[in-house]
């Protein structure tokens, strides 16, 4: 029966005797419905993940007062079992799931804590008590059983009562068994045998409701990180039946969700993954393997739920199955099989994404020979970041393998996405503002970049692309250089890119936008999910400061920013001052240090069975933010320049380009130099290898996702 609304056996026992506790008052003539009970607990709470009381010896009992109300309901129809049952054990759920932490700080407050001891000492205490034991019930192999004699007396007759009734509850012999204890100057036997009778008439009635075929649903507090009430929950159980989950959106998916409502029709965020699969295929057990993997990680299954009067909200579904298309084109040569993949992924791109429906990631499967495969993934941005890729195809691989060989996949629990989302509502929000107000105080009109713009036939969010690539002398140079000087190498990028920015601003601070996952929460390099942010940096110039000082305090306020990573880029532009409808940066920076190597292409992580992820290319057609720019470490650190066709000039991005590889190779050559010395040591650096702008990423050559 508890699984009809999610609930525990308090809530059961408790919603009777509140609702026998109303109706043996109205049998009196009283008119009130709410009753305060001491609770009694074994403390023995989830209070810390690291922390396990289960095989602990010691005394761990709380007791806590909770005010119990079932409101105004028809006795009768509760003992039937008819919905006045269902009523009330819903708002006796809520009440008791209202308790931090179980009430276990109750005891601190009351008695430790000179600061509010006094005044909960003066609230009203409850007159009745309630404990609930648990089970008595000896297994067959336990080795041990209860006696049958009688203990004698549990409590001597003259000690002192602190409450007027006592109610204990357990299970023994597979039968509750509820005792009843009262103060006969209260109370007498008749009286206290109504109540029980009363009582146990009740819990019949809610044991029927909930077993009704049929009957089922969740309350409040079952999701209460997305804060619902329960008007909007019943609205979203009836549009989305399966629903697992409900979740508040991260401050990147309010970004990207943003986007989508004012430009409806743009591609932006619709990312598609290639992999080439080499090997003999078993085609069944890898869609297996897909859908253990979409069952493992519930992010991978969430819908959008946008209201236009709610904050928008992500509903996990739980039977959503996630599209999977299978062709064979074994038949095809390389051209035509190379015209139809263009035109599959065109058609893809036009289908784009219904936010709302959970199917926000889907698979095309090609087989081009018996050992040579492709498979598509194709979903928006909103559900994935980069960084989930290479976790999704590890995990793949060894699902496809556990399948195989039919036997139980060897991964760790995942970790849950919705970790990320709790961290996030943990944070201090009043001091994050006050942080990002000081941070960006004064900063004037939202920073434009000045470059020449582009083509102004193109749609707005039409994506060009450059390529640069640093030698393996220069990246080495640097990563002797950022070893040396306790630097990060996403610390040396961003410093010449700030400076390859400030050619092209009218004062001395550049703001860029760097784009991560927040290093304080553990796990997170194992979660599936939109876990990267980005946050405005502000970056001042200072022409007489040395170079490795300066890169020195950037890493420092980089840090400091972090602690303060939790907050949406919309909240943030509005502490900021800025226009509402201007955007505050033009330049995005990701540093793509994955956890399983250099590239997704790095065939010695990916190949754990007899079929090996070969070249991996992803596929761009827009973007939302002007210019990004996107370094993956390596022997050769590579360089892309994703950039807004309509916004910039493909040969000033070139010339930027040139100019970002120039400024590294003088950091390199002389870290100790002034700022203002940086362009005239860079003048003779020798230039990049690059590649002309192109329009879309080439297929053949494998790239990092987005």
């Amino acid at each position: 029966m508890l699984q009809a609304y999610h609930s525990r056996i308090n809530d059961t026992h408790l919603t009777a005797l509140s609702v026998a506790l109303a109706g043996w008052r109205a049998a009196r003539g009283e008119t009130e419905t709410a009753t305060l009970v001491d609770l009694e607990g074994h403390g023995c709470e989830d209070l810390f993940a690291a922390v396990d009381l289960s095989r602990t010896v010691g005394w761990f009992t709380t007791m806590f007062p909770v005010r119990l109300d079932a409101g105004r309901l028809d006795l009768e129809q509760v003992k039937a079992g008819g919905p006045a049952a269902g009523a009330a054990l819903r708002r006796i759920k809520e009440h008791l799931r209202a308790v931090p932490h179980g009430g276990i700080g109750w005891g601190l407050l009351r008695y430790l804590n000179e600061q509010t001891a006094e005044a909960l000492r003066l609230l009203p205490r409850a007159k009745i008590s309630f404990n609930y034991l648990g089970r008595f019930d000896e297994g067959p192999d336990s080795g041990w059983r209860l006696a049958a004699e009688s203990s004698g007396l549990a409590i001597a007759p003259n000690r002192g009562r602190d409450h007027l009734i006592e109610v204990v509850a357990l299970v023994k012999d597979g039968t509750l068994q509820i005792q009843w204890r009262w103060w006969p100057a209260a109370h007498d036997r008749a009286s206290i045998v109504n109540l029980a009778e009363c009582f146990a008439a009740v819990l019949r009635g809610l044991i029927r409701h909930c077993t009704t075929r049929g009957i089922s649903g969740y309350t409040p507090s079952d999701f209460a990180l997305a804060q619902l009430d329960e008007t909007r929950l019943n609205a979203l159980q009836q549009r989305y039946p399966d629903l697992e989950d409900i979740w508040p959106l991260a401050p990147m998916q309010h970004v990207m969700l943003s986007h989508a409502r004012r430009s409806p029709n743009s591609v932006a965020y619709h990312e598609q993954l290639c992999l080439t699969l080499e090997g003999n295929l078993d085609r069944a057990a890898l869609e297996a393997a897909w859908r253990e993997l979409t069952i493992r990680h519930a992010a991978m299954r969430v819908a959008i739920a946008d209201d236009v009067e709610e904050a928008p909200l992500q509903v996990v579904r739980r039977d959503a199955k996630l599209p999977w298309r299978a062709d064979d084109w074994s038949g095809l040569d390389m051209q035509v099989a190379e015209h139809r993949l263009q035109n599959l992924l065109a058609e893809d791109r036009a289908q784009g994404f219904d936010l709302a429906s959970g199917m926000l990631l889907r698979v095309y499967l090609r087989r081009h020979s018996r050992v040579r495969h492709s498979m598509i993934l194709s979903f928006h941005h909103l559900l994935l970041d980069g960084w989930s890729i290479p976790i999704m195809l590890r995990e793949l691989l060894a699902f496809y393998q556990s399948a195989r060989q039919r036997r139980p996949v060897a991964l760790p629990p995942a970790r849950p996405y919705r970790d990320y989302l709790a961290w996030l509502a943990a944070a201090d929000r009043t001091a994050s503002e006050a942080f990002w107000r000081n941070r960006l105080a004064s900063l004037g009109a939202p920073h434009r970049l000045d470059l020449p713009a582009g083509e102004s036939e193109s749609s707005p969010d039409a994506a060009g692309e450059h390529r640069a690539s640093l030698s393996e002398q220069l990246t080495a140079q640097l990563q002797a250089l950022a070893q040396a000087q306790r630097l990060t190498m996403n610390t040396l990028i961003q410093g010449a890119w700030a400076l390859a920015l400030g050619r092209h601003t009218a004062d001395g601070d550049v703001i860029l936008t760097t784009a991560g996952r927040p290093g304080e929460l553990p796990g997170v390099e194992w979660m599936v999910g939109l876990c990267i942010n980005t946050l405005p940096r502000r970056v001042r110039l200072d022409p007489t400061a040395r170079v490795t000082d300066w890169l020195a305090d950037m890493q420092a306020q980089q840090a400091e920013e972090q602690s303060h990573d939790g907050c949406s880029l919309i909240d943030i532009r509005r502490w900021s001052g800025a226009p509402a409808d201007e955007a505050l940066f033009e330049s995005v920076i990701v540093f793509e240090n994955y956890p399983v190597g250099p590239t997704l292409a790095d065939q010695a992580v990916l190949s754990a069975t007899e079929l090996r992820v070969g070249a991996i290319a992803s596929f761009e057609e827009g973007v939302h933010f002007p210019l990004c720019l996107v370094a993956a470490p390596g022997a050769r650190i590579m360089l892309r320049l994703i950039f807004g066709r309509r916004r910039f000039d493909a040969a000033a991005i070139s010339q930027l380009a040139d100019d970002l590889v120039s400024l590294l190779t003088a950091v390199a050559t002389d870290p100790g130099q002034r700022l203002a010395g940086l362009w005239s040591g860079a003048a003779g650096a020798e230039p990049p290898h690059r590649t002309a702008p192109i329009d879309m990423i080439d297929p053949p050559n494998p790239v990092s996702p987005p």
